[in-house]
């Protein structure tokens, strides 16, 4: 089961899939349109059409919050998800988009409610 939230990555407005069965992980070309920056090559990822991207990850933590509810900091990863899926091509500036995969539900002590498809999760303050 994955869910869709709306989210904000660094005040920066995201459209993320949330879903145990992946890495936490955003589409570089929005990375680099949100200027957030960008640390070193870490590995590459391999699609499942054969498309082989470098995997880069931010180069500080990043702040998370949903529906306005802060969350833990996360440090994804990012690849180009339209050419990991095979279906790259341009498209227009919007949102960030991505993944938030096992450490986002850990970090958070995410509990899933499959039975009414709820997801709870443990929000966190910040000075």
């Amino acid at each position: 089961m994955t869910w869709l939230v709306l989210a904000k990555i660094d005040g920066h407005d995201a459209e993320l899939a949330v879903t145990g069965v992946t890495n936490d992980t955003l589409d570089l070309p929005d990375v680099q349109s949100a200027e957030m920056e960008v640390g070193p090559q870490v590995s590459e990822e391999a699609g499942p059409l054969g498309a082989v991207v470098p995997d880069y990850i931010l180069k500080r933590p990043a702040r998370l919050s949903i529906d306005g509810q802060e969350m833990a900091l996360m440090q994804p990863r990012f690849h180009d998800i339209g050419t990991y899926l095979g279906v790259g091509g341009p498209r227009a500036h919007g949102p960030i988009h991505g993944w938030l995969g096992s450490a986002f539900l850990l970090a958070n002590d995410v509990v899933v409610d499959y039975g009414t498809s709820t997801l709870f999760v443990r929000t966190h303050r910040r000075s």
